[in-house]
């Protein structure tokens, strides 16, 4: 059975909407044969830049927080959904394990 990628947060999925609608480009460094985009890392890069999102570790509290999802702080399994099910929105087919290696691989530390 195909789960169905519902993001858990419809602000992350309504800002980027309002984004797109505003002229903002998506646009993937990486496509495969039919055109739609492969899931690696630099899509997943570009569909972060593209929704403003950052992943910060904070080395006070130890844990990944997030910037630019409404009503999400944290990187967590619930962000991590979210991202991914909004990036399924846009045609970035992935997995919870390689969302989930790929949003950590950008954490900046401060």
């Amino acid at each position: 059975m195909m789960d169905t990628l519902v993001p858990r947060s419809p602000t992350l999925l309504d800002k980027c909407r309002e984004l797109r609608d505003s002229g903002k480009r998506l646009t993937w460094p990486e496509k495969g044969k039919k055109g739609q985009p492969k899931a690696t890392i630099a899509n997943v890069e570009a569909f972060l830049e593209f929704a403003e999102v950052s992943i910060i570790f904070d080395e006070f509290e130890r844990r990944a927080l997030l910037d630019g999802i409404p009503d999400l702080r944290e990187c967590d399994d619930a962000a991590i959904t979210t991202i991914r099910g909004t990036a399924d929105f846009f045609g970035l087919r992935l997995t919870a394990e390689f969302t989930d290696h790929a949003v950590l691989g950008r954490v900046i530390t401060r």
